[in-house]
């Protein structure tokens, strides 16, 4: 399953998702994408659990990051920037990682 902006003409608002577990073990069961054009992605995983919400209005998502245990996503989090973007936002290198392999999505 694929979810694919207009990028650069239209960018990430907000996640909403859902997740289970212990205070200290939880894993990210599901997640919904919102975009500035008012697009909302396939639910990715399985939606149970305790919603959580990634949002700030009148901003644009610009940066992901988390942590994986057990080879689950346990915790999801990322910086806002106000919309209109500045023309001058490029994207950085890739700083995540899969047992090794690097990754930018």
């Amino acid at each position: 399953m694929q979810f694919e902006l207009d990028y650069p003409n239209e960018f990430i608002t907000a996640v909403d998702g859902t997740f289970k577990g212990a205070p200290l073990i939880k894993r990210i069961l599901s997640l919904v994408f919102k975009t500035s054009k008012g697009r909302i992605s396939p639910t990715f995983g399985s939606i149970s659990g305790t919603r959580l919400v990634l949002e700030k209005k009148g901003y644009a998502r610009v940066w992901f990051h988390g942590w994986t245990i057990f080879y689950s996503l346990s915790a999801i989090g990322g910086y806002f920037s106000p919309l209109p973007l500045h023309p001058t936002v490029e994207q950085l290198e890739a700083r995540g990682y899969d047992r090794g392999a690097t990754w930018n999505n």
